[in-house]
Parts: structure tokens; C-alpha cells; sequence
């Protein structure tokens, strides 16, 4: 039933521009808890939430969440190496791209990112502090 509600909320976002705060935090929001359950779903309404509001970086981060837990994680890092290009100060972006390809394997790129956020000046020093310890973790033998 909230599912159906939900459905016609979207739809009526989507007519009613007045209305797309609400709209995608709920999207957002149910995206998450779709995401354990039924992925598809959650992936289909995390992709209206950032149609609906594509310069927020949030919608487009749980989009790749959801797509990586469904295992189109290549879809997921596409998603998220333009996170980190068009938001570089989303730290969350850098975080979830690292995971990724830290687990794959791909120490290089993992550790190319890490520079990156690391001597990305606008980030808080403690947190290019963090990436810098990362790097290092990730580059000794």
C-alpha cells in the first residue's frame, strides 16, 4: 500500500514542481530500506530523486548505494567518480568510490582518489588528513 502511495507522490512530484523537497526525501529515505529488500524498486525511485534533483549530490550517492548493493558496481563508480568531479568537497562520494575499488582490487585508483581528496583544499584539514593515513595504509607493502 505505501509502495502505490508512494508511487502516485513521485508522479505528482514530478507535475507539481512546488512539491519536489517532499518528494525526494521520501524517495531517498525509502530508497535506503528498499535497498536490503526489493533493489530494483529502490533503484527506480533513487533514480527519480535525482531526475528530480539532479545538483544534489545525496540522491545521486544513494542511487550508486543501491546499485552497488545490487551488484552493478561498475554502474555504481561511473555514478560516483562524476560525484566526486561535480562535488568534490562530498566526502561521501570519495568513501564509497574507495570502498569499491579497494575491494576489487584497484589499490591504484583507490589510492589516486585518495590523493585527490587529500589535496582538495576545501575539504576540512582533519578529513585530507584521513585520506593522507588512508594513502599510506594503502601504499605500504
Amino acid at each position: 500500500m505505501f509502495l502505490v502511495t508512494l508511487g502516485v507522490a513521485v508522479t505528482a512530484g514530478a507535475q507539481e514542481p512546488k512539491k519536489p523537497n517532499i518528494v525526494v526525501m521520501m524517495v531517498d529515505n525509502l530508497g535506503v530500506i528498499l535497498a536490503q529488500d526489493r533493489i530494483e524498486e529502490a533503484i527506480k525511485l533513487c533514480r527519480k530523486a535525482v531526475e528530480l534533483r539532479p545538483e544534489e549530490p545525496k540522491y545521486a550517492y544513494t542511487l550508486a548505494f543501491c546499485l552497488q548493493q545490487g551488484g552493478r558496481t561498475e554502474e555504481a563508480v561511473r555514478i560516483l567518480r562524476q560525484i566526486v568531479v561535480d562535488h568534490p568537497t562530498y566526502v561521501d562520494g570519495y568513501l564509497l568510490l574507495g570502498d569499491i575499488l579497494e575491494k576489487q582490487g584497484r589499490i591504484e585508483e583507490t589510492i589516486d582518489l585518495y590523493r585527490r581528496a587529500a589535496n582538495q583544499e576545501l575539504l576540512p584539514e582533519r578529513i585530507r588528513t584521513q585520506f593522507a593515513a588512508r594513502i599510506r595504509i594503502l601504499s605500504s607493502p
